[in-house]
């Protein structure tokens, strides 16, 4: 009997310890192996010229055409401002970070890139021109 009893008792101390094992590893925070991300990018949608020229037509649309001075000065898309893709960091603060933004260049390429360092820098409606000006131009859509 006195052998029962010990068998028991040993019986119930690894119960005890098994639940406080389970229940020590299931409560407190849980730890991650991932650090948290820094802030989300962005999704960039491209969007052909004729699309972006009929949202690029309404009173407040924002539309960057990130080409040289020269290139934007010798014909550009109706309604697009010119900041230059190596100015374009400096001149963060002329464009609404929560506004949709359209971007061009002349084939896409720099506007692309254009798109990459506002996604960077926490914008989030960011829509890439495919095929640039040289398609807007192609497809007869209004330029200045």
């Amino acid at each position: 009997m006195l052998k029962k009893l010990q068998s028991n008792r040993t019986a119930l101390l690894l119960l005890a310890l098994c639940l406080l094992f389970i229940y020590g590893c299931s409560t407190g925070p849980k730890r991650t192996d991932t650090p948290p991300a820094e802030k989300p990018i962005a999704a960039i949608t491209d969007i052909s010229p004729s699309d972006a020229a009929e949202k690029t037509r309404l009173a407040y649309a924002q539309f960057v055409d990130v080409r040289t001075t020269a290139e934007y000065k010798a014909g550009h898309a109706d309604r697009a401002v010119n900041i230059p893709l190596d100015t374009l960091e400096q001149n963060l603060d002329r464009i609404e970070k929560n506004e949709p933004v359209y971007m061009i260049c002349e084939t896409g390429r720099r506007s692309r890139e254009a798109s990459e360092i506002l996604a960077r820098n926490g914008y989030t409606m960011i829509y890439n021109v495919t095929g640039g000006t040289a398609e807007w131009r192609s497809k007869g859509l209004p330029m200045k």
